[in-house]
């Protein structure tokens, strides 16, 4: 699964930011993180934004957890652990209806 991480504008930042952020390949080394606008459609995304403000806003149609302080990084793992598993459910049903196609 691939996972975008895009920032806010950092006008009021609190912690650093890309500190943080760099530590998700290392926690979820299965899934592949892409820092910024490069590396083309992901349907999910980490905002991190450096306060309460929340000012960036997601994708049209991506999955988004915004994180705006340190205290959510329980609560962005435990979200990406849910994706995880949601998207290998979701890939295992298409394994299905490709095997149940090539029986048929």
């Amino acid at each position: 699964m691939r996972v975008r991480v895009r920032y806010c504008g950092g006008c009021n930042p609190r912690y650093d930011r890309a500190a943080l952020a760099r530590r998700l390949p290392g926690a979820f080394p299965g899934l592949e993180f892409v820092f910024g606008a490069a590396g083309g459609p992901c349907g999910r995304e980490v905002l991190v934004c450096g306060c309460e403000r929340r000012c960036a806003r997601p994708s049209p149609g991506a999955r988004a957890f915004v994180l705006c302080a340190p205290a959510g990084w329980d609560a962005l793992c435990r979200w990406l652990r849910a994706q995880g598993e949601e998207q290998g459910q979701e890939t295992a049903k298409g394994a299905e209806r490709i095997a149940l196609d090539d029986a048929l």
